[in-house]
């Protein structure tokens, strides 16, 4: 019986790369705009929404293609879209603390 190797690599790459991605991009935004180190309200919703994409990819997109990848991508489009909608005003404002950069 061969298993295909397709499943566990999307777990690692889409919920794990993905996760670790969005994760930084966050992190980094705060520290490099001078902010508190605690991400802003929703962003918690945000990860989520990641990681239910990544397991919809996974889990759903195997029985039935098409919902299970409509699904990963719009949670994903939410994830990322809340990342922007959250952290997009702190990328084109000046430095809460003064200084340059």
């Amino acid at each position: 019986l061969f298993v295909s190797p397709s499943p566990s690599l999307h777990a690692l790459t889409v919920g794990g790369m993905g996760g670790l991605i969005l994760a930084m991009k966050a992190r980094v935004t705060l520290g490099h705009t001078g902010r508190e180190l605690a991400p802003p309200p929703g962003m918690a919703l945000g990860f989520g929404l990641l990681h239910v994409g990544a397991l919809a990819r996974v889990g759903i997109a195997p029985l039935w293609p098409l919902a299970g990848l409509c699904v990963a991508a719009t949670c994903w489009a939410l994830a990322f879209g809340i990342f922007v909608w959250r952290y997009g005003p702190m990328l084109v404002q000046a430095r809460v603390d003064g200084h340059p950069g």
